[in-house]
């Protein structure tokens, strides 16, 4: 299905809406566990590095099959794969269930990372696609807003579940019927509950997902042969995508270690409200700098919001109460903000039409690869050095992407869109 476009098309059309209330849903899913699995792991006599190995099985499996999904998403559309993608998402909520090991925890986390990838980069491609070129920042950052709610939303709801008192009775009624099933045994924190309403966000997303609309790019090309790595990436994007790269070590310092930090300086349960700051932020950037992008350059989102983080890290490095985190938190949501609908916008500025879904691949294999390489290195630093030493490491790894954006990512964008005007040009 095509539609024309003109200059007064409508950013917040019905099938963008339905895209950006899957993806609240199915991330609101995805980001129950982000506070959860590290006590989680603890409480199965897990180690630290154990956590980021688990983070990093996700991200691993993503990357495996993201460049096949561009692809196939090229070819049958993003929808299908969407709703594909959100089935898996429930099945891998429920699995959690069954978890009562390392090893078991191990497959539930593949599972999440293969959900991950069919999904994010099918729906990311139905935005961009449905979005007005003319509007693509302010498009890319209100489909983002999406995603923020959701981990704003999903951390919050799921700690408040898990150490919630008045809870325990019926986590362990929850569990004691699931025993038969799942071998769980009633615990004090209510594991069940927060398991089984991670799959219930899921449901409602596989639903939704269902009622949007087949979107296809105007003259897609046949199907083709996934042989060739030159079907797999879109190599104009490939340059974007690695400032996405380096952005994401910052995202695994948080996510392998704000639990554990907040715990050892005193700091217990600060961790959900680190992750509203953060996402309440990010949220409002989204809607209020979404378009300056469209406005003022991509650039003039992307540096900044990379300064942003970069600062956000060395605040977490030395906080040692929680107006630092939660001012640290803020920070680092106006940079992931500005930053993120920045880099997807440039990625589609870049190719044509029929390769949107496999340039959305390509920036989100490299997302998915940052995040792996970044779990294990921050963990590992963690556990060899002290939460200092690693969120300092992780604010001069993202500061170097302003280098890499200046250097090599900017000459390139310029060069590539003159040779695409002109080829535009020649068509005509």
């Amino acid at each position: 299905m095509t539609t024309e476009r003109n200059g007064d098309e409508p950013v917040l059309t019905r099938d963008f809406l339905l895209v950006c209330a899957s993806t609240l849903f199915v991330m609101s899913s995805h980001f129950f566990f982000f506070p959860v699995l590290p006590k989680f792991v603890t409480a199965l006599g897990g180690r630290e590095s154990e956590i980021g190995i688990l983070f990093a099985v996700s991200n691993a499996a993503s990357l495996v099959i993201r460049p096949f999904v561009g692809k196939i998403i090229d070819d049958v559309g993003p929808r299908k794969i969407a709703i594909l993608g959100a089935l898996m998402y429930l099945t891998t909520a429920l699995s959690y269930q069954f978890a009562q090991s390392f090893g078991e925890l191990l497959f539930s986390r593949v599972l999440s990372g293969l959900a991950l990838a069919l999904f994010s980069t099918a729906t990311g491609t139905y935005a961009a696609l449905i979005a007005p070129p003319e509007h693509r920042g302010r498009a890319m950052g209100y489909f983002g807003t999406a995603g923020n709610l959701s981990f704003a939303f999903g951390p919050l709801v799921a700690v408040g579940i898990l150490t919630g008192g008045s809870l325990n009775l019926l986590n362990r009624r929850a569990a004691d019927f699931l025993d038969g099933i799942t071998g769980h045994t009633p615990t004090v924190e209510n594991f069940t509950l927060v398991f089984i309403a991670g799959g219930f966000f899921a449901l409602v997303a596989v639903l939704t997902t269902l009622t949007m609309r087949e979107r296809r790019a105007s003259g897609a090309a046949p199907k083709r042969s996934l042989r060739s790595p030159a079907e797999w990436f879109t190599p104009p994007a490939l340059l974007p995508a690695s400032v996405a790269f380096v952005q994401t070590w910052g995202f695994a310092a948080i996510i392998t270690s704000i639990p554990l930090l907040t715990e050892a300086r005193g700091m217990d349960d600060a961790e959900r409200y680190f992750y509203f700051f953060y996402a309440g932020t990010i949220l409002l950037s989204r809607v209020l700098l979404g378009g300056m992008s469209d406005r003022y350059g991509r650039g003039m989102s992307i540096v900044p919001g990379l300064a942003a983080i970069a600062l956000a890290l060395l605040m977490i490095a030395v906080a040692e109460n929680r107006l630092t985190l939660y001012v640290a938190a803020t920070i680092y949501g106006l940079g992931a903000g500005s930053v993120q609908p920045a880099l997807q916008a440039l990625t589609i500025d870049i190719v044509r039409p029929t390769e949107q879904g496999r340039a959305m691949s390509t920036f989100t294999l490299s997302s998915d690869t940052g995040m792996a390489s970044g779990s294990i290195a921050m963990a590992a630093l963690l556990q060899a050095t002290s939460f200092g030493v690693m969120y300092t490491f992780a604010a001069c790894w993202v500061a170097g992407g302003i280098g890499i954006y200046l250097l090599a990512v900017r000459p390139f964008v310029r060069r590539r869109i003159a040779v695409m005007e002109a080829a535009a040009n020649v068509a005509s």
